[in-house]
């Protein structure tokens, strides 16, 4: 495994923190359960309206979290980027926690 794939296992993982910390999201345009999506250009796309869905809130472009929200990456909304970031921080690292043990 090269740095690249490490690096897309931690987001995977933080993302999955952040999931675990919150109900089933529903689609905010349809309700429709949020358990099959689908890969669809640049956006998760939910299978019963094909709306652009945030995979950690249901959010939609037409149905905004509470208080306005904006796509920050594929699959979830800026509403959640502290939440990831935080995430994120808590993960170390493979070749970071290595070095470390090392001294």
């Amino acid at each position: 495994m090269n740095c690249g794939t490490f690096e897309i296992q931690r987001i995977a993982r933080a993302v999955k923190d952040v999931l675990s910390t919150f109900p089933q999201p529903e689609c905010a345009s349809c309700g429709a359960s949020m358990l099959e999506l689908h890969l669809s250009g640049d956006a998760y796309r939910c299978k019963a309206c094909g709306a652009a869905v945030c995979v950690i809130c249901g959010c939609t472009q037409e149905r905004a979290c509470e208080g306005g929200c904006s796509w920050a990456g594929v699959g979830f909304c800026s509403t959640h980027v502290n939440q990831l970031d935080e995430a994120l921080a808590r993960i170390a690292r493979p070749h970071q926690a290595r070095l470390s043990a090392v001294r």
